[in-house]
């Protein structure tokens, strides 16, 4: 028996859990969780009140999203009959609370729906890669892993479905998101079109190419009948605008931007239009011409350009003649983005995924930002402490301190910034670094999820004295671990190294005290690396060489710190989860093969040596991405029950976050309940793995407009 509340929890916590994780969490079939899942989305739909709150009520479009992956021929009659009732309660809820953005939406991916599932019916899938690229997208929602995929599979896949592009469907799917502005869907599903359009994998004929460019400017020519903002509609053309241009092939250079302009002129039948409609055609191509010519834009020029391809959407003039017009504003916008100006080019990518490059409203609230609100400080600053990080950072979020006793004890401090003392849950500035999630490290530019004054204040810098948040691990003369403290403290680091300072020192003469001291932490640092951190680091470098992306530092010194802070992370998380009544914010990973797919793929595949190698390879690629949520599942990657993240608070929203719970319930030993807790950090979870997801986007592509250039 399913419990429909433990159930709504995972749907609303866990976006991206399949049926079969979740009737094997339930301990059911898939048919009962089919049944609840039905259950619950009637029960919630003819009692909704939230009904425009899109992003509360996401769990219920979650439930059809599942539901859209059965095959069994019973279970999808039952789930048939029940989305056709479901349907008629969201008419009639619809008639009661009037203009609903929940209902309508509910309503139009029920519709779509049954749209899919006749084409299921009606289509043979023709290859097992083409089941594996769906599982990789819509199961795994793994951009990279979609990329490798795309890399080493080693046969071509059907373009078409029963005359219909496969690409068709993505498209479907992401006007779906566009229309109902679930941000995080629809750049995923963008990106996704562009991975495979740019790969040879997926060939795409030029009428094919056509029919979606001009399906894309039909939907278009149906915005403004959506009741949405000036600043949405704006939203919406960049991103179509975007969509388009992949499917465009053609890259132009000034000149040869400058002729397609006016041979277009020259080549539209201009005398059929009214006085009013020529000058406004002849007055918009001379702005894109002036565009070009200079190649000076910003956003508003490439927004202009976007309505001007709406507004000729409405022209009653030659459908060929508005075609070409509508091309011509796209490869214009693609053509400006193209040129070789980072700074304007990031500027696009910034407004794409809502990136808030400058803080401006936060730092404008920094001067409120001047107490400390820690008590019982700890002085620690005639502790000998250092850091390790890259070469080149100015913000330091942890230091070490490591002392030792005649009587063989051992006392490992590690700190951590005090953020949370000085950053309150609401302020602007906590809501910039949430939206933001994290600081995000793009070439050529980075951009700090605190304000950089703020981050640098914060910062454990050498030679200062700073607030922290000290952790205190005391170990016996065996190594054993007898007593764990954590306090607010104030520090002062005696030294900042770099990597590379500290591998050099570490093979250095033991005389010298620094390297003494060094040397100490790498004996500690081997053993607390209870979770198998090196072997898990050299497995994700070897996803990153598949990806061709740079590779963890994998010397000694990052080795070390690595190992302390997975030992504290792991600490911190072991406590939590034995205290389960407690809300806390869990980071899991879940790195196992879909074993059930892989034993069924492998049985469609025969003896067939090609399938055999497309399997083969999905064996590479099926890695969960590890995630943020309430509910412990553990950290399979580094082979332990749980684990958080909890090691950067000045660069990392869920470390500051943690840093709050660690302030309440281990400082000030607060262990109540506190009401409504639990909800605020199941909802922090989603947005947080959300953005995070859309960052890793920010930054491939920001890696592709510099380096690729």
């Amino acid at each position: 028996m399913v419990d429909n509340k433990v159930l709504k929890t995972q749907l609303k916590n866990k976006n991206d859990y399949s049926l079969v994780k979740l009737a094997s969490k339930n301990n059911v079939t898939i048919s009962e969780i089919i049944a609840a899942l039905l259950s619950i989305l009637r029960n919630e739909t003819s009692k909704l009140k939230d009904v425009n709150d899109l992003e509360r009520n996401k769990y219920l479009f979650k439930i059809i999203s599942l539901l859209d992956r059965v095959s069994d021929k019973e279970d999808l009659t039952y789930i048939k009959n029940n989305l056709e009732d479901i349907k008629r309660i969201c008419a009639r809820r619809k008639t009661s609370v009037g203009k609903s953005k929940v209902l309508d939406r509910l309503m139009l991916e029920i519709d779509a729906y049954f749209e899919r599932a006749m084409m299921k019916r009606e289509e043979n899938v023709s290859s097992v890669a083409q089941d594996i690229l769906n599982n990789i997208i819509f199961e795994l929602k793994d951009l990279d892993y979609l990329k490798i995929f795309l890399k080493e599979n080693p046969e071509k896949m059907a373009v078409k479905h029963n005359d219909k592009l496969y690409i068709e469907e993505l498209i479907d799917q992401y006007i779906l998101e566009l229309i109902t502005e679930n941000h995080d869907e629809y750049l995923y599903l963008e990106n996704v079109l562009k991975a495979l359009i740019k790969s040879e994998k997926l060939e795409i004929d030029k009428n094919s190419r056509k029919k979606v460019i001009r399906r894309l400017y039909g939907y278009m020519d149906e915005i403004d009948q959506f009741n949405i903002t000036d600043d949405q509609k704006e939203k919406e053309l960049y991103h179509l605008n975007e969509v388009i241009n992949y499917f465009d092939k053609n890259n132009y250079t000034n000149d040869e931007m400058v002729l397609n302009i006016y041979d277009l002129l020259r080549s539209l039948d201009l005398s059929k239009l009214t006085v009013d409609a020529k000058a406004a055609v002849e007055e918009n191509i001379q702005y894109l011409s002036d565009l070009v010519i200079n190649e000076n834009y910003n956003l508003n020029d490439i927004n202009k350009i976007n309505r001007i391809s709406l507004e000729i959407g409405k022209m009653a003039i030659d459908p060929t003649m508005k075609y070409a017009l509508r091309r011509l504003c796209s490869r214009v916008i693609k053509y400006l983005q193209s040129i070789n100006i980072p700074k304007k080019k990031y500027e696009c990518i910034d407004y794409k995924y809502d990136i808030n490059a400058s803080n401006s409203e936060a730092l404008k609230k920094l001067s409120n930002i001047i107490t400390y609100d820690g008590k019982d400080v700890i002085d620690c600053t005639d502790k000998f402490t250092i850091s390790i990080d890259n070469a080149g950072t100015n913000i330091y979020d942890d230091a070490i301190s490591l002392d030792s006793y005649k009587d063989g004890t051992k006392v490992l401090g590690i700190y951590l910034a005090d953020v949370p003392s000085y950053v309150k849950r609401g302020d602007l500035v906590d809501i910039t670094a949430r939206h933001q999630a994290e600081s995000i490290f793009a070439p050529r530019k980075r951009i700090t999820m605190l304000p950089e004054e703020l981050s640098i204040r914060l910062s454990l810098t050498e030679n200062m004295k700073k607030h922290a948040t000290g952790y205190f691990f005391i170990f016996g003369p065996n190594g054993q671990l007898i007593e764990f403290k954590v306090a607010k403290c104030l520090i002062k680091v005696d030294k900042n190294f770099d990597y590379d300072e500290a591998n050099e020192l570490l093979i250095g003469p033991t005389s010298n005290p620094e390297i003494k001291f060094l040397k100490n932490m790498r004996e500690m640092a081997d053993k607390v690396d209870v979770c198998r951190t090196i072997e898990y680091r050299q497995l994700k470098n070897l996803r990153k060489q598949a990806l061709d992306s740079e590779p963890y530092d994998l010397t000694t010194s990052s080795n070390m710190i690595f190992n302390f802070m997975v030992f504290l992370n792991t600490y911190i998380a072991d406590f939590f989860a034995k205290h389960p009544e407690i809300p806390f914010i869990y980071r899991n990973n879940l790195s196992k093969f879909n074993q059930e797919l892989i034993d069924r793929l492998i049985k469609d595949a025969g003896n067939d040596d090609i399938y055999k190698e497309v399997i083969k390879n999905t064996n590479k690629v099926y890695y969960r991405p590890s995630y943020y949520s309430t509910i412990n599942d553990g950290y399979t990657g580094f082979n332990n029950g749980a684990y958080c993240h909890a090691s950067n608070p000045i660069r990392n929203y869920c470390s500051l976050e943690i840093g709050r719970i660690v302030d309440e319930r281990l400082i000030k030993k607060n262990m109540e309940i506190i009401e409504g807790e639990r909800e605020y950090l199941e909802n922090l979870c989603v947005e947080l793995n959300d953005r995070r997801e859309i960052n890793e986007m920010y930054v491939r592509e920001a890696k592709e407009l510099i380096l690729h250039r």
